[in-house]
């Protein structure tokens, strides 16, 4: 079994629809926890056949990790041993030509392969991602999916910024795959400002990430290059 797990708040006017598309597609399960949205992202979860969970007050803000392990939870109480937990952030798109190789990969992977990693593109526009020396994510290995081990002690990593999607040790042995990822979530300039404006409220020493990346995030002319879709 595929469970497909997501954080949300605020969503249903950015790239929700996309990505619960390509979640009840590669997933027989989608789990959602919803940050006190103030809009009609729930529902619009719940419309997709997701089980949505809501949070009793913002976290998102503050303390990442403290969501990341709540979702967590409730994903892995109907998962099963072996089973795949697949985890996007609710800006972020696989190219559709893409997603018939991942039932294949999850079908035929060796059980001693316990994670799948994917390039990850941050996308400055509908078409181009950026690359220089702060921005280079997609030079490397992502893993966005683990295989669950019942018996297994899970732990994180505890930083209210960038603690990772899965447990720290979520994934001994990944799987790396050519199959893109595209971080949409960088694609506007209202949506850069907002997430500089959280990183620097949350994090504004640099401690749980590079204080010289969030300042590039206000970048007026960045190096952008096309993808090729």
């Amino acid at each position: 079994m595929i469970h497909g797990m997501m954080i949300v708040r605020n969503e249903s006017q950015r790239y929700l629809d996309k990505v619960l598309q390509q979640m009840i597609t590669i997933c027989n399960r989608v789990v959602v926890l919803d940050d006190c949205s103030s809009d009609d992202t729930a529902q619009i979860c719940v419309d997709y056949g997701a089980e949505v969970y809501t949070t009793t007050e913002r976290e998102w803000n503050k303390n990442e990790v403290s969501l990341r392990k709540k979702l967590w939870n409730r994903t892995i109480k109907q998962a099963k041993q072996n089973d795949w937990i697949v985890c996007l952030d609710a800006d972020e798109i696989i190219p559709d030509k893409h997603l018939p190789y991942l039932d294949y990969i999850f079908e035929t992977t060796s059980r001693e392969v316990d994670g799948i990693g994917f390039k990850l593109f941050d996308m400055w526009n509908e078409t181009q991602y950026r690359e220089d020396e702060y921005w280079q994510a997609h030079k490397h290995y992502w893993t966005m999916a683990i295989r669950y081990h019942e018996y297994k002690e899970y732990f994180w990593n505890e930083k209210a910024l960038h603690c990772g999607r899965f447990p720290q040790n979520g994934a001994k042995a990944m799987l790396p795959t050519e199959i893109p990822i595209l971080h949409m979530g960088w694609s506007k300039e209202k949506d850069r400002i907002n997430k500089y404006n959280r990183y620097i409220d949350i994090d504004p020493n640099g401690v749980h990430g590079w204080k010289e990346q969030y300042q590039s995030i206000l970048n007026k002319k960045p190096n952008l290059k096309n993808f090729y879709f």
